[in-house]
């Protein structure tokens, strides 16, 4: 389950902030739900809006100079409400986390009292809920991002529970063996497919830990995911981080894996990925199809007609195999899961979806690939100096989501 924030504001006078919020909500996995990007429906507007507001966990109240539309018919129109009035009050009736924002008037604004005793409302304590203010767009953004991160460290991990190992591998599957395709091709699967699946991205994990060891987490933001987990890793220890890491995965949402995981284990003769979810074995198990999973630290088994599926850093259910540190990673290259991966991709075609190329284990894995083997890139964007990389890593750009490219070459078989 994706969180969902709705965000509740006047439209003209805070357009920036209402993009910057979304921005920064999108940046932290949680997908934002705004009047500018509902497509039409057969609904009336209030309709709309309450069944939004129904379906999202968490709003987002944006005040700022005006109070903003009062209807004269439908819902509310005997209140003398405005439309951000009416979601605040039934976000309130519903239970909802509401997280309010205030732009600081200017000096000398214009007396407006259904905007100032609305204010004065969200703001007290009692009827309300404590607020920030602000003064620029990118400021909000900023507040945003921090007060979400603070409610999901509160609110949502709590308790977690301790991680269930899952089977390393699974007997002959029950669909017949010649449902799985026979081809040697090798995909190399990053973030980008999890996310898709519901998985929190590394920007809302590295806020989360951040918050534990930094009064300004912002400073965070100019270290990657293992940056940060390595220094967690020295403050707190390792245990603590991985604690920290299995409620985020358990809380913050429920993924299942995406037409691409299903047809990634049917289609590719292997499996190198950097995440450490399960979502492949779970695509695995829900096709009857047999596989392996390969660790850190662990001999190599024989694989026999099951899909290897290489976990680079290891697994989230087998904790002691989590290599997740810049340190712990820098260990792994001479090892025998990584030469064993690399050897994989020098000697069969590779698909990459989902990794930047930037960091970690893949570019040491892809360095010596031959440039006479196919290779693509699929994404559905295109990335600033994106062909550098393509180029070093002989790939080709294939401008698509996982999805479609999936369910693309699976219907070309």
């Amino acid at each position: 389950m994706t969180l969902r924030a709705f965000i509740s504001s006047t439209m003209d006078d805070l357009v920036n902030e209402r993009r910057l919020v979304a921005k920064r909500l999108k940046e932290l996995g949680i997908e934002p739900v705004n009047a500018e990007a509902m497509p039409p429906s057969g609904l009336n507007s209030w309709d709309r809006i309450r069944g939004e507001i129904d379906s999202c966990q968490i709003v987002i109240l944006i005040l700022g100079d005006r109070y903003g539309w009062v209807p004269d018919d439908g819902h509310g129109a005997k209140l003398g409400k405005s439309v951000t009035h009416l979601e605040y009050d039934h976000a309130k009736e519903r239970g909802k986390i509401i997280l309010p924002f205030q732009k600081r008037l200017r000096y000398g604004h214009p007396v407006d009292t259904l905007r100032d005793d609305f204010r004065r409302e969200v703001s007290e304590w009692s009827d309300g809920t404590f607020r920030q203010e602000f003064d620029f767009a990118d400021e909000l953004s900023e507040l945003a991002g921090a007060a979400i991160i603070d409610l999901l460290r509160n609110t949502f991990l709590k308790n977690p529970p301790y991680p269930h190992r899952r089977p390393r591998s699974i007997p002959q599957p029950a669909l017949p063996t010649s449902n799985r395709s026979t081809n040697k091709d090798v995909l190399i699967a990053g973030a980008g497919m999890s996310i898709a699946a519901g998985m929190p991205p590394a920007s809302l994990l590295i806020g989360l830990l951040s918050h534990e060891i930094w009064d300004q987490p912002s400073q965070s933001e100019r270290f990657n995911f293992s940056d940060v987990a390595e220094f967690y890793a020295l403050q707190f220890g390792k245990e603590q981080l991985i604690s920290r890491l299995v409620e985020a995965m358990d809380r913050l949402g429920n993924p299942q894996p995406t037409t691409a995981h299903k047809h990634a284990v049917n289609y590719f003769g292997a499996i190198i990925t950097t995440n450490f979810d399960n979502l492949f074995e779970q695509a695995c198990e829900q096709q009857g199809i047999p596989y392996i999973v390969m660790l850190p630290g662990e001999s190599l088994p024989e694989v026999g007609n099951r899909l290897p599926i290489y976990k680079l850093i290891g697994s989230l259910d087998t904790p002691e195999s989590l290599r997740l540190t810049q340190r712990e990673t820098a260990v792994e290259v001479n090892s025998d899961l990584v030469m064993m991966a690399k050897q994989l991709t020098q000697r069969n075609p590779v698909t990459v979806i989902g990794h930047g190329l930037r960091d970690g284990l893949i570019p040491e894995i892809l360095s010596q690939r031959p440039e006479s083997l196919e290779g693509r890139m699929v994404s559905p964007i295109a990335a600033p100096m994106e062909e550098i990389l393509l180029n070093r890593f002989h790939l080709k750009k294939v401008e698509i989501s996982a999805d479609d490219f999936m369910e693309d070459l699976i219907g070309g078989q």
